[in-house]
């Protein structure tokens, strides 16, 4: 495997912003990579034109793979992993940007040397009005169990650079809600070395159609049948690796789900979320969280006397 970096972009109708992302990529000042740009079956006129003609203007290394039937960002970027020539990866969206000092040689050095095999760093979240807001990940050092902090806190997955073999080895993206979150909490039950780097290296640009496909209704459904964090209680049960902070964790995050379908009206995702949680050692506990929240204070004083 040659090494270097993979850019990895999956493209769905973002004719609006992808030039930008690619700009972006032609600030980099590191001479071993690629940009592959995938077409998720974008609904655009002409796409297959417009993306090639746009690529040739760069002159970095790059591929374009045309998949005419768009099937959503997990199998998008698994198509471009596959497709990849070096032996690390990158994700960027297709109206998002890199920061170019994310490539100084200082900070691949770990990656390059043999020290981490997984490097992450903060970002920048931009919103329509122009407002930014700075995303730390600093609260890293404060984690002795890294599954433990990727429980806890987002896990955006265009922060982190990857060892190709680690992706490989977890069998890349699933195609299931919290791709992301799913993706890095795999990762981090493997042998992976993981190194965080406190500066920018992703803008990252809210409330924008782009790459990221419609999810709607039957990908909620989606995240009933396979939720992520009931997936996480049972491969860290299986791998004996449920201590007793990411039990709490896990049922934190379950009890919000769960009183968010409430507050929402959906009762019956509710109620089977309840079902499938029902072997948790601490559901009554759960239980009891979501009354908390969820029925009004009035009547929880009544049900008390």
């Amino acid at each position: 495997m040659i090494q270097g970096i993979s850019i990895i972009i999956p493209y769905y109708n973002s004719s609006k912003t992808i030039e930008r992302t690619l700009n972006s990529c032609a600030l980099i000042n590191y001479p071993e990579f690629e940009v592959v740009l995938i077409n998720d079956g974008s609904t655009e006129p002409k796409t297959t034109q417009f993306l090639t003609s746009l690529l040739s203007k760069y002159s970095y290394k790059s591929q374009f793979i045309n998949e005419t039937i768009n099937k959503g960002l997990p199998f998008t970027r698994n198509i471009g992993i596959k497709a990849s020539k070096f032996n690390y990866i990158i994700f960027l969206d297709a109206d998002d940007e890199l920061d170019p000092q994310r490539f100084n040689h200082n900070y691949l050095k770990p990656l390059f040397d043999n020290e981490c095999d997984i490097l992450f760093m903060d970002y920048t979240e931009i919103f329509p009005d122009g407002q930014r807001i700075n995303k730390s990940r600093a609260d890293y050092v404060k984690f002795e169990d890294i599954t433990a902090f990727f429980l806890q806190y987002s896990a955006v997955s265009v922060i982190f650079t990857y060892r190709k073999s680690f992706l490989e080895e977890i069998g890349y993206f699933r195609r299931i809600p919290a791709e992301d979150k799913d993706l890095i909490f795999r990762l981090s039950l493997t042998d992976a070395r993981f190194r965080y780097i406190p500066i920018n290296s992703y803008f990252y640009y809210q409330a924008i159609q782009n790459s990221r496909t419609n999810r709607g209704h039957a990908f909620l459904l989606e995240g009933i049948k396979k939720p992520f964090f009931l997936f996480a209680y049972k491969e860290l049960k299986r791998k004996n690796k449920l201590t007793l902070n990411k039990m709490t964790i896990i049922s934190t995050k379950l009890s919000l789900t769960i009183n968010e379908f409430l507050q929402n009206g959906y009762y019956k995702y509710a109620y089977i979320m309840l079902l499938r949680i029902r072997d948790f050692p601490n559901y009554y506990s759960i239980l009891l969280r979501i009354l908390f929240i969820s029925v009004p204070k009035s009547i929880i004083k009544r049900l008390l006397k």
